[in-house]
């Protein structure tokens, strides 16, 4: 038995289903990243409309068996997660950029074995180094 489709998808007779996205709702990115979540189980065209306000996603089953339906109300589900996460990301990135930075300022990732040596215990061994006649 078939699941219904969800109202805000159409599905063609051919069995491909199109969602009508708004990009207010559902930026690019969204967009993009849930539909590389499914493209083991859809193939996928992204189309945004030349308003820039809307997005038409196109999806179509690799498989003859699998329910269209049941995969549009997860790809749905799946836009509503990775618009949530983008949300959180944009909330939260003065202070993951804070803990990033502090984490590097106290790595000190710098070599300081050279900066206390002098000229003539030539740590880099720049007076071994072959020079080239002009």
């Amino acid at each position: 038995m078939s699941s219904p489709v969800p109202p805000w998808a159409k599905i063609s007779v051919d069995g491909i289903a199109t969602l009508d996205l708004s990009l207010v709702s559902y930026p690019t990115e969204v967009i993009v990243r849930t539909a590389y979540d499914f493209t083991d189980r859809l193939f996928i065209h992204t189309d945004p409309a030349a308003d820039g306000q809307r997005a038409t996603v196109t999806l179509v089953c690799k498989r003859g068996d699998t329910d269209l339906a049941v995969l549009i109300g997860e790809f749905t589900n799946a836009l509503l997660d990775h618009r949530l996460r983008r949300d959180i990301a944009l909330e939260t990135k003065m202070i993951r950029d804070l803990i990033v930075a502090q984490a590097f300022i106290e790595a000190d990732l710098l070599d300081h074995s050279e900066a206390d040596s002098d000229f003539e215990s030539d740590p880099r061994g720049i007076s071994r180094a072959s020079v080239t006649p002009r």
